[in-house]
């Protein structure tokens, strides 16, 4: 696969900048003058001070490259087609199970090129740009779900056009092409010399957020990493020794942003566009304070104005045009106005305890909504903690409730994702891989419940335990369905009022021990769901298991390679909407290695290998079966100065 030469050329100039750092320059031919005879014949030098340079350059590069090869009917899902238009119910294989990424045949590459000068404009202020140079090119499907983030311009997921992109699922190496270059500006920035502050225009991450109250939408892609990561794992992250670490996990905004730092307090004020689709814009306004006095007191809050113009569509039936396929609904708005507003607070507690709480409220409303209302749709959302730490463990306990009409807004992604589906998106939030606006990764709208945790230390082993129950709370029935914002992230509609509620059973567990050979760690987790049919509706019972693990072994080969290895399985099983036999049936197998290298402080490279191998029943009752099976191989480059 041929790659545009400027990359290389930028390569060779970071390469010769690197060998230039040894030590300073000299001029050729000019002697070495003896550092006795100086000290002997010269007398005491003169302190001097320089100046500090006005000027200073910082160069990141960032080069992934994916190689997926998978063979087996589960490689061309039945439902594949209709998905790939735009319509649901998505397919069911072939997905990585960890992450929800598509497992298609194909290999992408990705490279990005910063140069980021700062010019210092006086002792107290900086200007400094970023200019950036990106490319993608290969398979789709591979380039834009695994490697690390394609740069803002040309990436299909905040609405860049530079190619189209839509779910795909190629079989062989040249298929579902894609292929975009970009040089130009990406950001500037004014920035007060001691971190007190800065004003930045372009693409940006927010300093600083109430997740409850805004969240920017998630990466889709799955970066490099050693070992794949449970959803909702409570351990460390993958391992690593890689200091420049992957990218970042939220999509940037584009607009202007402005925060100021004044001893405890800072103010952040943006305006900003979020990933869309080019037809139908979504803009955010919104403020937020911070106030930390250390020792764990803290206080939040922040404000957050959406307004999008549509078509947007999701998984709901308030919209227009409802429709329900295989009992997964659909249906589209033109227009969409939310407000959010989230407060919050971490204060210790007598005892060795600390506590949290947070509350949020939304107002919402949208155009082309089947019960149109006088006023908006109000939400809310409640969270509490307490923490206590004992002479041997640790104990933590948390309380939940996250309404079904809380900050409800459909927000498309730039294009239509390809990921994972029912019954296994869990716990994904809409079926067409949708985001919201606020942070869901723990727990989702339209569940209540709390969370138990504990960690503590046995025979040399770190051990970490949760278990959380949740359950709906309202069912998705004809009263709900139609209400403007009511959202329900997993269970499907029910045909009779007024339903039954449905639960979800989380159990967590990570153990890490430090061998004389290798770090081993095991990574455990389950999550159960279950919803009774009503009387007369067989067809709406949900009993459903998703069992997963990741057993890791890790070591250091020396001051500057890093290793890893292991297996890993996630499975489901049970029956989603049906009485009868089990229809919900995958299990997904892998074993992995590889190994990162730091030559130095700022350079890293990786590679790792993967095999999975998937079995199951089919997704359609009397279809082929999803088995597929292959490699995966993944590289990564990364130089930061």
């Amino acid at each position: 696969m041929r790659q545009p030469a400027l990359p290389l050329l930028f390569a060779v100039t970071i390469l010769v900048g690197i060998a230039g750092l040894g030590g300073p320059a000299r001029a050729q031919g000019a002697p070495v003058p003896d550092p006795a005879v100086v000290a002997q014949s010269s007398p005491s030098p003169v302190p001097t001070t320089n100046p500090p340079s006005r000027f200073n350059l910082k160069i990141e590069t960032y080069t992934s490259g994916t190689n997926q090869q998978f063979t087996g009917p589960g490689t061309t899902p039945a439902e594949g087609p209709n998905f790939a238009a735009g319509r649901v119910p998505a397919p069911g294989t072939p997905y990585e199970m960890f992450s929800g990424g598509p497992l298609v045949t194909g290999e992408g590459i990705s490279q990005d090129f910063l140069l980021k000068p700062i010019y210092a404009l006086s002792p107290e202020l900086d200007v400094t740009a970023t200019i950036g140079y990106g490319s993608a090119s290969g398979t789709g499907n591979v380039v834009n779900y695994w490697g690390d983030a394609i740069m803002p311009s040309i990436n299909a997921n905040v609405g860049s056009r530079a190619y189209t992109l839509t779910p795909a699922f190629p079989t062989h190496n040249g298929q579902d092409p894609i292929s975009a270059t970009k040089l130009g500006f990406l950001s500037g920035s004014i920035v007060d010399h001691s971190g007190n502050g800065a004003l930045t225009v372009g693409w940006f991450s927010l300093h600083q957020n109430v997740p409850w109250a805004l969240s920017q939408a998630p990466w889709t892609n799955t970066p490099f990493q050693l070992a794949p990561q449970l959803p909702q794992s409570i351990g460390n992250g993958p391992p690593t020794v890689d200091v420049l670490k992957e990218g970042p996990e939220v999509l940037p905004l584009s607009g202007a942003d402005f925060w100021v730092k004044d001893d405890i307090n800072t103010l952040e004020v943006a305006s900003a566009d979020l990933p869309a689709p080019y037809n139908a814009p979504a803009r955010i306004l919104s403020a937020s304070f911070i106030q930390d006095h250390g020792s764990g007191l803290r206080y939040s809050a922040q404000l957050t104005g959406l307004n999008t113009n549509g078509p947007d569509t999701g998984n709901v039936l308030f919209g227009s045009l409802p429709t329900l396929t295989n009992g997964v609904a659909q249906s589209t708005v033109f227009g969409q106005k939310m407000f959010v507003a989230g407060v919050g607070a971490t204060f210790p507690l007598l005892a060795d305890s600390d506590g949290e709480l947070r509350y949020g409220y939304s107002c919402y409303t949208a155009i082309g909504v089947v019960a149109p209302t006088t006023g908006c749709t109000a939400g809310n959302y409640y969270y509490a903690k307490v923490h206590h730490g004992f002479s041997h463990f640790d104990l933590q306990l948390e309380g939940v409730r996250f309404e079904p009409t809380y900050a409800p807004a459909i927000l498309d992604y730039g294009t239509l994702e390809n990921v994972w589906s029912y019954p296994a998106a869990w716990p994904g939030t809409f079926l067409r891989g949708d985001y919201q606006l606020v942070d869901n990764s723990q727990v989702g709208p339209n569940r209540q419940g709390g969370k138990l945790s504990t960690t503590f230390i046995v025979a040399g082993v770190e051990v970490r335990l949760a278990f959380a129950q949740y359950s709906q709370i309202a069912a998705l029935n004809p009263g709900t369905a139609f209400q403007p914002g009511f959202i329900e992230p997993y269970f499907l509609a029910q045909t009779t009022a007024p339903g039954t509620i449905g639960y979800e059973q989380h159990w967590e567990g990570w153990f890490n021990y430090h061998a004389g050979f290798a770090d081993i760690t095991l990574d455990l987790g389950q999550v159960n769901t279950w919803r009774p049919a009503p009387a007369g509706q067989p067809q709406d019972n949900v009993v459903v298991q998703y069992p997963a693990g990741v057993l890791t072994l890790s070591r250091n080969f020396g001051p500057k390679v890093f290793g890893a290895a292991g297996v890993g399985r996630f499975g489901l099983n049970g029956q989603f909407d049906t009485s009868g036999p089990n229809n919900a049936q995958l299990a997904e197998d892998l074993v992995f290695a590889g190994l990162e290298l730091r030559p130095n402080g700022t350079t890293g490279y990786g590679l790792q290998w993967r095999l999975y191998s998937v079995s199951g029943l089919p997704t359609i009752p009397g279809g082929l079966s999803p088995a597929f099976h292959g490699p995966q191989i993944q590289f990564y480059q990364r130089f930061k100065t």
